[in-house]
């Protein structure tokens, strides 16, 4: 005769059982769930997106930015090697030929002091847009650009939609801005796709005497390759009004002027202050950790108090152990370049 009891015992093997069937419930209706969401984001234009950002329609920016997810790319581990294009610094002659590299310390000797002595293996270049001087300290290095790969992908949608005589949609608008105000890659991605391949990209690079950039993987977008003397040079380029027109040119300072603050480390840092020169400075970062190592990407362009550009400055490394770390460095590099340029016109 059974124990009576026993009709309330559950065995191992059925806790077990209940276990799975439960874990493959919900895993079924998390798929369910997650398929929904990527098919109504795909439908749906703007919306909301994976960063949940709160659009203000009536402003046309961003308002309000909640849980954000930024530079979370995801890159292959196995990227190209760094393209020895110019194996000699002091040979860098891009086609308009703005003059020889010059070593970093003679544009600033404590900024190239400090980077001699870092730990990060940084790659620095400064293109002065009033003399068209260049400077260097490994600038020849190729990198791969991460998210600083989203102002010349800003610059090809612009370029694009003037060279083609077509107005932006609101959504396009709004991608834009997302994709540079916030970091946001998902936006970037559907730029990127809407541009349908890198000719755009190219034709940018092209037109400002640079080898096009190089790519790890073609549909990668933050797998582009340039050296901090190229990406530099395109900046300063577009600063100097000779590269894109002036509505492209407007619209691409007005969204780099609201990238959000936790985002403007850099080669922002040491502006305005009594040791620093009396500019503003336009900034765009990048970074991502691969292997233990943080590749850290910081460039921008500086402003005189008159508003004229000055100088465009990059800095890349892919070898900084901790962010922080990283970040410091860059930012003391930034700061003696900007104390030793002291601009005040």
């Amino acid at each position: 005769m059974s124990n009576p009891e026993e009709t309330y015992i559950v065995r191992p093997y059925q806790r077990v059982a209940g276990l799975v069937a439960i874990l493959l419930i919900t895993i079924l209706v998390a798929v369910m769930v997650l398929s929904t969401i990527s098919f109504e984001t795909k439908h749906a234009g703007i919306g909301r997106a994976e960063t949940e950002l709160e659009w203000d329609s009536s402003l046309g920016s961003v308002s309000q930015p909640k849980n954000l997810i930024l530079e979370t790319m995801s890159i292959p581990m196995e990227v190209a090697s760094p393209a020895a294009l110019f194996k000699d610094v002091d040979a860098f002659f891009p086609r308009n030929g703005w003059g020889i590299v010059a070593p970093l310390e003679d544009f600033s000797s404590s900024a190239a002091a400090l980077a001699e002595l870092s730990q990060i293996a940084p790659s620095i270049a400064i293109v002065d847009i009033r003399n068209g001087d260049v400077y260097s300290f490994n600038g020849h290095r190729d990198h791969n650009l991460l998210s600083v790969a989203k102002i010349p992908i800003l610059l090809a949608v612009l370029e694009n939609a003037q060279n083609s005589q077509v107005t932006l949609t609101e959504s396009e608008k709004q991608w834009l801005e997302w994709m540079i105000s916030v970091s946001d890659n998902r936006a970037t991605q559907f730029l990127w796709d809407g541009l349908g391949d890198t000719s755009a990209v190219d034709s940018l690079f092209l037109d400002a005497g640079l080898p096009q950039p190089r790519f790890a993987q073609v549909d990668r977008w933050g797998t582009m390759r340039t050296s901090s003397l190229e990406l530099a040079w395109l900046l300063a380029a577009v600063a100097s009004g000779r590269l894109v027109n002036e509505e492209t040119y407007n619209y691409a300072t007005a969204l780099l002027s609201q990238v959000e603050e936790s985002q403007q480390w850099g080669v922002s840092a040491g502006h305005n202050d009594d040791a620093g020169c009396e500019c503003s400075i336009l900034v765009k970062n990048g970074w991502l950790e691969v292997d233990g190592l943080w590749w850290l990407r910081s460039a921008g362009v500086a402003f005189g108090t008159d508003g004229k550009p000055t100088y465009a400055l990059v800095v890349m490394t892919d070898s900084v152990e901790f962010f922080g770390d990283g970040v410091e460095t860059i930012e003391e590099i930034a700061s003696a370049i900007h104390s030793a340029d002291k601009v005040e016109s």
